[in-house]
């Protein structure tokens, strides 16, 4: 393996760990904010089920780009990447406003619509790199 291999795959074993991290983080998040969802008012507690479903399905797709990033080390896995950049960034901006709007009436408004385009285009970028898999 030359040098140049070695620190692709200690970057790419490197970005999978603070991927995981970040998802015990989400799954932590959405626990709580389950436990927190049966003391609310209805509509809060939509808001907080909303938040802590995005914050679990967005907890499952860190774990498995975090498990593809080492195997595809080797082939320049930026889509996954920046998937999952995009998920660690878009699904707390997202469900951070949502449950802004259940506990306390207000929200932040920019964080909701930069969440939830975060999220589509980490979508779309693991279908690109799905579709690189096949082509």
């Amino acid at each position: 393996m030359t040098k140049n291999t070695n620190t692709t795959h200690n970057s790419v074993n490197k970005t999978a760990a603070g991927f995981t991290i970040i998802a015990g983080f989400y799954g932590f998040s959405g626990v709580l904010v389950g436990a927190i969802t049966g003391h609310g008012e209805r509509l809060a507690e939509l808001y907080l089920q909303v938040s802590q479903m995005y914050f679990f399905f967005h907890t499952a797709s860190l774990l498995a780009i975090a498990a593809l990033l080492p195997k595809e080390a080797k082939n320049n896995p930026k889509a996954l990447v920046f998937a999952g950049a995009c998920f660690a960034i878009g699904a707390p901006a997202f469900s951070i406003s949502l449950f802004l709007n259940a506990v306390l009436s207000s929200s932040i408004s920019m964080l909701m619509p930069l969440g939830g385009t975060l999220m589509l285009l980490g979508w779309f970028c693991v279908t690109v790199y799905a579709i690189g898999k096949i082509f």
